[in-house]
């Protein structure tokens, strides 16, 4: 991960100051969230040779990846957890006692939702290394993020604009022109189209 202050360091360090990274290449990947924007995830995760498992409110029958019950069980046997959950009811659910099952080798990715996490706690875990690093692309209280955060090495933060690339954003027109169309000759629009998530399908299609 590149941390956010080494925006302040020198252009072109030497080679020799840049610290190890991690590779991705067959980490275990456990995702909370099935649906479109996890499956995303996973496909991606396997081109990588990364063993992928997930969580959700059922087992997908659809879904060939090994289903874990259990969030704390799916922590424990993850290296990288990416939280990609709809998160409508769910709130905190990763918390103190979840990071540490992460361990200290571990990484948190969260795209879903800021209220997903407990922000404090999240903080309190980097600060003491009970997990490796953080990425993350929603807050809480947005657009407000901890400051603690931005002082960390082992932290990158993204502004919520996941769908902020020229074809996403064309996509997301058309499906909209796509709904209008179907609702003006009397046509319930198609799923994808007016009346979902637009911004998740096409950021899943387009930004992974």
């Amino acid at each position: 991960m590149t941390s956010c202050a080494a925006a302040d360091g020198p252009q072109f360090p030497s080679p020799s100051a840049i610290p190890l990274s991690r590779r991705f290449s067959g980490k275990r990947v456990g995702i909370v969230g099935m649906g479109k924007v996890g499956r995303a995830i996973a496909q991606r995760a396997v081109a990588f040779g990364c063993p992928v498992a997930y969580t959700d409110v059922r087992q997908m029958d659809d879904v060939g990846h090994r289903f874990v019950p259990e969030l704390l069980t799916l922590v424990r046997e993850s290296d990288i957890l990416v939280l990609a959950a709809a998160a409508d009811k769910a709130k905190g659910i990763i918390n103190a006692a979840v990071l540490d099952a992460l361990d200290r080798d571990g990484y948190l990715i969260n795209i879903a939702r800021g209220k997903l996490v407990v922000e404090s706690d999240l903080v309190e875990a980097l600060q003491r290394g009970a997990i490796a690093g953080t990425g993350l692309d929603v807050f809480v209280d947005e657009p407000n993020v901890p400051a603690e955060l931005f002082a960390m090495d082992r932290v990158v933060l993204q502004a919520h604009r996941a769908s902020a690339t020229v074809e996403s954003r064309k996509a997301m027109g058309e499906m909209v022109l796509a709904g209008l169309a179907q609702a003006l000759a009397g046509e319930r629009p198609e799923e994808g189209s007016l009346t979902t998530s637009c911004a998740g399908t096409c950021w899943s299609a387009a930004n992974i």
